[in-house]
């Protein structure tokens, strides 16, 4: 693809780790000398099939599900708690042409209060407006809307800062169980794609395109125009750059409070009290 590079090296340490929850087998293989060698056989796609109904049948229940149990709660920040299906989670069925925008804005429409349904509809406005961006700026694909940002310098890294975010090793639980979930997954919520881009940007001081390809490479939603223009706007030089910090820990509070959703993805925390 556009952005190919996935680093082979990097998915064969996570499996080592067991980060990957990829699905593991292994089989007897009979060489020249009768030995029976082990080869392990790994399912990289069983963790985004498991989380994953794939289909317009699927995409319909998936779009249900949210105006029944999610679309109640969108006009407030209950929206963003990580610990609760409080998302569509219909980005890939959007991105395949398996849902219409129209489809959406209609079930919403038809399903919830105005409050809500206008909020949810405020998500696929900025949709159209990544798009728009993307046909009237085609290099806002690879480089940013503020050329003056191009200069910025960045913080030196010989990779290590890199990958621990990659891996969702940082330290802080609530970035690692993001980036957890989206290797695992191919997707995490947009509140969380919020609060790990800007660690990256902001706390690691990294370049946002490290992000950007990461993005690209990971998500099973990846979308040139929206995952440019939105890591743009993290990383200072989009057409509505970001004019705020969110901080991983207070973050953790608003959307993971009990602290289910990094125990879920951080196990090696799942024994730790609330506090």
């Amino acid at each position: 693809g556009a952005w190919a590079g996935s680093d082979f090296s990097f998915s064969a340490q996570l499996i080592s780790r067991g980060l990957s929850h990829a699905h593991v087998t292994r089989q007897g293989q009979d060489n020249s000398g009768g030995a029976a060698a082990v080869v392990e056989v790994v399912d990289w796609a069983g963790g985004m099939r498991a989380f994953w109904g794939v289909g317009e049948d699927a995409a319909h229940a998936a779009l249900g599900r949210f105006v029944v149990d999610g679309l109640k709660v969108y006009d407030s920040k209950q929206r963003h708690r990580a610990d609760h299906a409080a998302t569509a989670r219909i980005s890939p069925h959007i991105r395949f042409g398996e849902l219409s925008p129209r489809q959406v804005v209609f079930a919403a429409r038809k399903a919830g209060g105005e409050g809500a349904a206008r909020a949810f509809a405020r998500r696929l406005a900025w949709r159209d407006m990544a798009y728009w961006a993307l046909w009237r700026f085609p290099a806002s694909g690879t480089v940013g809307f503020r050329p003056q940002y191009e200069h910025e310098e960045w913080s030196p890294d010989d990779g290590t800062l890199l990958q621990a975010w990659q891996q969702g090793n940082t330290g802080y639980p609530l970035v690692d169980a993001a980036m957890r979930q989206l290797w695992h997954t191919g997707w995490m919520p947009n509140y969380l794609r919020h609060v790990t881009a800007q660690f990256l940007v902001e706390y690691l001081h990294l370049d946002w395109k490290l992000g950007l390809r990461w993005y690209h490479d990971t998500l099973v939603d990846a979308d040139v125009a929206i995952n440019a223009f939105m890591w743009a706007n993290g990383g200072h030089c989009g057409m509505d750059q970001w004019c705020f910090v969110m901080h991983p820990i207070f973050a953790a509070k608003q959307c993971d409070p009990e602290g289910d959703y990094v125990r879920q993805y951080v196990p090696e925390l799942a024994g730790l009290p609330v506090e």
